[in-house]
Protein backbone atom coordinates (compact mmCIF):
# COMPACT_ATOMS: atom_id res chain seq x y z
CA UNK A 1 0.00 0.00 0.00
CA UNK A 2 1.48 3.20 -0.95
CA UNK A 3 2.13 5.98 2.13
CA UNK A 4 -0.11 8.76 1.61
CA UNK A 5 -2.85 7.08 -0.20
CA UNK A 6 -6.62 7.60 0.68
CA UNK A 7 -6.29 4.14 1.67
CA UNK A 8 -3.14 4.50 3.92
CA UNK A 9 -4.26 7.44 5.57
CA UNK A 10 -7.61 5.47 6.51
CA UNK A 11 -5.46 2.63 8.17
CA UNK A 12 -3.44 5.00 9.92
CA UNK A 13 -6.41 6.77 11.14
CA UNK A 14 -7.75 3.49 12.75
CA UNK A 15 -4.86 2.21 14.08
CA UNK A 16 -3.94 5.69 16.25
CA UNK A 17 -7.57 5.77 16.64
CA UNK A 18 -7.37 9.99 14.76
CA UNK A 19 -10.63 11.02 13.01
CA UNK A 20 -10.02 13.79 10.78
CA UNK A 21 -12.19 16.72 12.10
CA UNK A 22 -13.62 18.86 9.63
CA UNK A 23 -13.56 21.84 11.81
CA UNK A 24 -10.60 21.29 12.44
CA UNK A 25 -9.31 21.39 9.27
CA UNK A 26 -7.65 18.02 9.21
CA UNK A 27 -7.41 17.23 5.28
CA UNK A 28 -4.43 14.82 4.42
CA UNK A 29 -2.94 15.72 1.14
CA UNK A 30 -2.76 12.64 -0.97
CA UNK A 31 -0.55 13.82 -3.78
CA UNK A 32 3.36 13.79 -2.81
CA UNK A 33 4.28 15.84 -5.89
CA UNK A 34 2.25 18.11 -4.57
CA UNK A 35 4.58 18.26 -0.94
CA UNK A 36 7.36 17.78 -3.89
CA UNK A 37 7.13 21.10 -5.22
CA UNK A 38 5.69 22.77 -2.01
CA UNK A 39 9.38 21.56 -0.13
CA UNK A 40 11.59 22.94 -3.40
CA UNK A 41 10.74 26.33 -1.92
CA UNK A 42 12.61 26.22 1.16
CA UNK A 43 15.70 24.66 2.53
CA UNK A 44 18.46 25.02 5.51
CA UNK A 45 15.76 24.74 9.08
CA UNK A 46 12.24 25.10 9.08
CA UNK A 47 9.33 25.27 11.17
CA UNK A 48 6.34 22.93 10.49
CA UNK A 49 2.87 23.79 11.97
CA UNK A 50 1.04 20.51 11.79
CA UNK A 51 2.71 17.50 10.56
CA UNK A 52 -0.11 15.47 10.83
CA UNK A 53 0.90 11.84 9.27
CA UNK A 54 4.28 13.72 7.81
CA UNK A 55 3.44 13.66 3.72
CA UNK A 56 5.10 17.43 3.61
CA UNK A 57 7.69 16.36 6.49
CA UNK A 58 8.56 13.68 4.42
CA UNK A 59 8.97 15.72 1.85
CA UNK A 60 11.33 18.12 3.07
CA UNK A 61 13.65 15.82 4.32
CA UNK A 62 14.51 14.06 1.28
CA UNK A 63 15.12 17.84 0.14
CA UNK A 64 17.59 17.78 2.97
CA UNK A 65 15.78 20.13 5.42
CA UNK A 66 16.15 19.82 8.82
CA UNK A 67 12.21 20.00 10.37
CA UNK A 68 11.33 21.50 13.67
CA UNK A 69 8.13 19.61 13.36
CA UNK A 70 4.84 21.42 15.87
CA UNK A 71 1.47 19.53 16.42
CA UNK A 72 -1.29 19.97 18.91
CA UNK A 73 -1.96 16.30 18.51
CA UNK A 74 0.95 13.64 20.44
CA UNK A 75 -0.75 10.80 18.11
CA UNK A 76 0.59 11.43 15.16
CA UNK A 77 4.17 11.05 17.00
CA UNK A 78 3.83 7.40 16.78
CA UNK A 79 2.63 7.10 12.97
CA UNK A 80 4.72 5.33 11.27
CA UNK A 81 6.62 8.22 8.84
CA UNK A 82 7.10 10.63 11.87
CA UNK A 83 8.05 7.57 13.76
CA UNK A 84 11.10 6.55 11.54
CA UNK A 85 11.84 10.21 11.14
CA UNK A 86 12.09 11.03 15.04
CA UNK A 87 14.36 7.88 15.06
CA UNK A 88 16.93 8.92 12.13
CA UNK A 89 17.30 12.50 14.06
CA UNK A 90 15.95 14.24 10.53
CA UNK A 91 13.15 16.29 12.83
CA UNK A 92 12.96 17.49 16.14
CA UNK A 93 9.29 17.17 17.36
CA UNK A 94 7.80 19.19 19.70
CA UNK A 95 3.86 18.56 21.21
CA UNK A 96 2.77 22.25 21.20
CA UNK A 97 0.35 24.61 20.12
CA UNK A 98 2.05 26.91 17.66
CA UNK A 99 -0.19 29.97 18.75
CA UNK A 100 1.71 29.53 22.30
CA UNK A 101 4.86 28.88 21.12
CA UNK A 102 8.10 31.40 22.00
CA UNK A 103 9.41 32.35 18.46
CA UNK A 104 12.19 33.72 20.03
CA UNK A 105 13.69 30.37 20.49
CA UNK A 106 13.83 29.61 16.92
CA UNK A 107 17.15 29.49 14.47
CA UNK A 108 17.79 32.39 12.82
CA UNK A 109 16.57 33.27 9.20
CA UNK A 110 14.06 30.26 9.64
CA UNK A 111 11.41 29.71 7.16
CA UNK A 112 7.76 28.23 8.42
CA UNK A 113 5.82 25.82 6.16
CA UNK A 114 2.59 24.44 6.91
CA UNK A 115 -0.83 23.16 5.47
CA UNK A 116 -3.00 25.44 7.51
CA UNK A 117 -6.45 24.80 8.84
CA UNK A 118 -8.75 28.08 8.24
CA UNK A 119 -9.26 28.35 11.85
CA UNK A 120 -6.15 29.72 12.65
CA UNK A 121 -4.30 30.57 9.60
CA UNK A 122 -5.53 34.36 10.30
CA UNK A 123 -3.94 34.32 13.58
CA UNK A 124 -0.66 32.38 12.28
CA UNK A 125 0.32 34.91 9.78
CA UNK A 126 -0.08 37.82 11.75
CA UNK A 127 1.68 35.95 14.98
CA UNK A 128 4.53 35.24 12.78
CA UNK A 129 5.13 38.56 10.65
CA UNK A 130 4.59 40.37 13.17
CA UNK A 131 7.34 38.37 15.88
CA UNK A 132 10.67 40.45 17.21
CA UNK A 133 11.77 36.99 15.78
CA UNK A 134 10.23 36.83 12.27
CA UNK A 135 10.72 33.60 9.47
CA UNK A 136 12.89 34.83 6.34
CA UNK A 137 10.09 32.98 4.66
CA UNK A 138 6.36 31.98 4.88
CA UNK A 139 5.45 28.75 2.91
CA UNK A 140 1.53 28.44 3.46
CA UNK A 141 -1.33 25.70 2.21
CA UNK A 142 -4.82 27.67 2.76
CA UNK A 143 -8.26 27.75 1.27
CA UNK A 144 -7.83 29.55 -2.44
CA UNK A 145 -9.79 32.26 -1.13
CA UNK A 146 -7.71 33.51 2.35
CA UNK A 147 -4.67 33.06 -0.43
CA UNK A 148 -6.01 36.05 -2.34
CA UNK A 149 -7.30 37.81 0.28
CA UNK A 150 -3.48 38.13 1.03
CA UNK A 151 -2.67 39.26 -2.26
CA UNK A 152 -5.81 41.80 -2.21
CA UNK A 153 -5.45 44.80 -3.98
CA UNK A 154 -7.30 48.22 -3.71
CA UNK A 155 -10.59 48.61 -3.11
CA UNK A 156 -10.61 44.97 -2.19
CA UNK A 157 -8.29 45.36 1.09
CA UNK A 158 -8.48 44.06 4.62
CA UNK A 159 -6.76 43.90 7.93
CA UNK A 160 -4.93 40.33 7.07
CA UNK A 161 -3.55 41.58 3.60
CA UNK A 162 -2.41 45.15 4.60
CA UNK A 163 -0.21 43.87 7.62
CA UNK A 164 0.47 41.06 5.01
CA UNK A 165 1.62 43.65 2.34
CA UNK A 166 3.40 45.89 4.91
CA UNK A 167 5.33 43.05 6.16
CA UNK A 168 5.96 40.13 3.50
CA UNK A 169 6.12 40.22 -0.34
CA UNK A 170 3.08 37.83 -0.77
CA UNK A 171 3.16 35.40 -4.34
CA UNK A 172 0.51 33.19 -5.13
CA UNK A 173 2.70 30.18 -6.04
CA UNK A 174 -0.25 27.66 -7.53
CA UNK A 175 -3.60 26.49 -6.75
CA UNK A 176 -4.31 22.83 -5.38
CA UNK A 177 -7.07 21.00 -6.10
CA UNK A 178 -9.79 19.67 -3.49
CA UNK A 179 -9.21 16.34 -4.99
CA UNK A 180 -5.50 16.44 -3.77
CA UNK A 181 -6.75 16.01 -0.24
CA UNK A 182 -8.58 12.96 1.77
CA UNK A 183 -11.30 13.57 3.03
CA UNK A 184 -12.45 16.20 0.32
CA UNK A 185 -12.56 19.59 2.02
CA UNK A 186 -15.47 21.77 0.44
CA UNK A 187 -12.56 24.49 -1.62
CA UNK A 188 -9.42 24.22 -3.25
CA UNK A 189 -6.52 25.31 -1.95
CA UNK A 190 -3.52 27.46 -3.11
CA UNK A 191 -0.32 27.76 -1.86
CA UNK A 192 1.50 31.15 -1.52
CA UNK A 193 4.79 32.04 -0.24
CA UNK A 194 5.59 35.45 2.04
CA UNK A 195 9.03 36.68 2.00
CA UNK A 196 10.13 38.87 5.02
CA UNK A 197 10.54 42.99 3.66
CA UNK A 198 13.21 44.82 5.83
CA UNK A 199 11.57 46.51 8.08
CA UNK A 200 10.68 50.51 7.34
CA UNK A 201 9.83 53.62 8.45
CA UNK A 202 6.59 54.15 10.57
CA UNK A 203 5.75 50.07 10.03
CA UNK A 204 4.24 50.29 13.59
CA UNK A 205 2.30 53.25 13.05
CA UNK A 206 0.96 51.86 10.17
CA UNK A 207 -0.06 48.77 11.69
CA UNK A 208 -1.76 50.86 14.52
CA UNK A 209 -3.21 52.93 11.87
CA UNK A 210 -4.52 49.73 9.85
CA UNK A 211 -6.02 47.99 13.26
CA UNK A 212 -8.20 51.57 13.63
CA UNK A 213 -8.93 51.77 9.91
CA UNK A 214 -10.43 48.53 9.60
CA UNK A 215 -12.47 48.32 13.15
CA UNK A 216 -15.69 49.28 11.72
CA UNK A 217 -16.50 47.68 8.21
CA UNK A 218 -19.37 50.25 8.07
CA UNK A 219 -17.61 53.45 8.63
CA UNK A 220 -15.70 55.36 6.61
CA UNK A 221 -11.86 55.42 7.83
CA UNK A 222 -12.29 58.97 8.97
CA UNK A 223 -14.55 57.92 11.47
CA UNK A 224 -12.63 54.74 12.80
CA UNK A 225 -9.73 57.01 13.13
CA UNK A 226 -11.17 59.30 15.73
CA UNK A 227 -9.96 56.48 18.20
CA UNK A 228 -6.05 57.58 17.24
CA UNK A 229 -6.43 61.10 15.43
CA UNK A 230 -8.30 64.43 16.67
CA UNK A 231 -8.58 65.36 13.10
CA UNK A 232 -8.39 62.17 10.91
CA UNK A 233 -9.96 64.87 7.75
CA UNK A 234 -6.82 66.81 8.16
CA UNK A 235 -4.75 63.97 8.38
CA UNK A 236 -6.02 62.08 5.22
CA UNK A 237 -5.80 65.43 3.20
CA UNK A 238 -1.92 65.75 4.05
CA UNK A 239 -1.58 62.20 2.77
CA UNK A 240 -3.27 62.71 -0.53
CA UNK A 241 -6.14 60.63 0.67
CA UNK A 242 -10.00 61.45 -0.04
CA UNK A 243 -11.41 62.20 3.23
CA UNK A 244 -14.23 60.16 2.40
CA UNK A 245 -12.64 56.54 1.87
CA UNK A 246 -12.61 53.24 3.12
CA UNK A 247 -10.04 51.56 4.23
CA UNK A 248 -10.64 48.77 2.01
CA UNK A 249 -9.86 51.55 -0.77
CA UNK A 250 -6.63 52.64 0.46
CA UNK A 251 -3.31 51.00 -1.05
CA UNK A 252 0.09 49.92 0.89
CA UNK A 253 2.02 53.26 0.05
CA UNK A 254 -1.40 55.09 1.26
CA UNK A 255 -0.73 53.43 4.62
CA UNK A 256 3.19 54.55 4.84
CA UNK A 257 1.96 57.90 3.87
CA UNK A 258 -0.28 57.96 6.66
CA UNK A 259 1.90 56.48 8.98
CA UNK A 260 4.44 59.02 8.40
CA UNK A 261 2.18 62.18 8.55
CA UNK A 262 0.51 60.81 11.85
CA UNK A 263 3.88 61.16 13.39
CA UNK A 264 4.95 64.19 12.31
Amino acid sequence: MNAFSKSWYKEQCEEVRIFPERARGQNFLIDTNVAQRVAQEVSGEVVEIGPGFGVLTNALVENDVFVHAYDIEEKFRSTPIIEKLIEDEKIKWHTEDILKVNEQEFPKDYKLISNLPYSISSDVIIKFLTSQNPPKTIILMLQNEVVDRLIAQPPHMTQLSVTTQLLSTPKKLFKVSREQFWPIPNVDSAVVRLDRKEAGEYIDEALKLARAGFSSKRKKLANNLKALVDDPHALLTKSGIDPNARAQELSIQDWKKLAENFVV
